[in-house]
């Protein structure tokens, strides 16, 4: 998006979230509290986890060590995250066994995060023994999705 449009779409957003819903459902039922975003504040205010929902994403997004989850604990965390990659299984759904390694390009369109790659790399080094073996890495990374949550 051009800035242009982004400020179109942003203004959209506050007409809609900040305008438009809470006056409908002060007409509708004016006795239930409304908030307009989820979350108010980003995973990197303080705020966001003492008021409202917290999105952390201080892990995935910010490349801190999965340990931060224990000492960043939001009063209500509707969004956190560390990636893993599909199940043999539905890798066998959607790709042919000779994309099933590190460089295919189906692999890489399937990874929409500009550092995925990276990312996956940095936290499967940190946390377990280097795994060449392609479905053995898509697996041992949902192990590891597992231990951060």
């Amino acid at each position: 998006l051009t800035d242009e449009q982004a400020q179109e779409v942003w203004g959209w957003y506050l007409d809609l979230f900040e305008k438009l819903i809470p006056d409908v459902l002060i007409e509708i039922d004016g006795t239930r509290p409304y908030w307009p975003t989820s979350p108010q504040y980003g995973w990197a205010h303080d705020e966001s986890f003492l008021e409202g929902d917290s999105h952390y994403w201080g892990i995935w997004a910010g490349n801190l060590s999965i340990e931060n989850y224990t000492t960043h604990v939001g009063r209500f965390v509707s969004e956190y995250g560390m990636q893993g990659m599909l199940t043999e299984n539905s890798l066998a759904k959607c790709s042919l066994p000779e994309d099933w390694n590190f460089d295919s390009l189906p692999m890489h369109a399937h990874e929409r995060h500009p550092n995925g790659w990276p990312l996956l790399f940095r936290y499967m080094s940190s946390y377990y023994k280097n795994l060449t073996n392609f479905t053995n890495f898509a697996y041992t990374t949902q192990v590891m999705q597992k231990y951060a949550m």
